[in-house]
């Protein structure tokens, strides 16, 4: 008798989660589909990532999605060598750099711009010294 009573509940159980599975499915909510199997299947589904074609169609063949992985290496390893890319730049570029010591005004303006009531940074200098940027040096 107890046989018969787990049958019948373990029926009325997939027999409910059918039907449940069957509104996300004719929805098109895969996220809710996706959860229903997930709680249903008894190990941990293996997470992988959708690989899709250029155009942005999803892949559903495993050789296609290999062929594509293949496709992507290839594209982002065929750059020019790097020789290439150093004749673009001018070698000698005269730079405009003053190196005088900054203004007063310089100082003052690069202190209010750090944040306020905070250290400047690792030199550990204490936030009083730059409180609401004034002068305090």
């Amino acid at each position: 008798m107890l046989r018969i009573l787990t049958a019948q509940d373990r029926e009325i159980k997939w027999t409910t989660r059918k039907s449940e599975m069957e509104r996300p499915v004719a929805m098109g909510n895969s996220r809710k589909l996706f959860h229903l199997i997930r709680v249903t299947s008894r190990k941990a589904l293996d997470v992988s990532e959708t690989i899709c074609e250029a155009d942005g169609l999803p892949i559903h063949n495993q050789q296609r999605r290999l062929e594509r992985w293949a496709e992507h290496f290839k594209e982002q390893f065929s750059w020019p060598p790097a020789s290439a890319l150093h004749k673009a730049i001018p070698a000698n570029v005269p730079l405009s750099v003053t190196t005088d010591p900054p203004s007063e005004e310089e100082i003052r303006r690069e202190i209010q711009a750090l944040g306020r009531h905070k250290a400047p940074g690792t030199v550990g200098l204490p936030t009083a010294l730059f409180k609401d940027g004034e002068i305090k040096l």
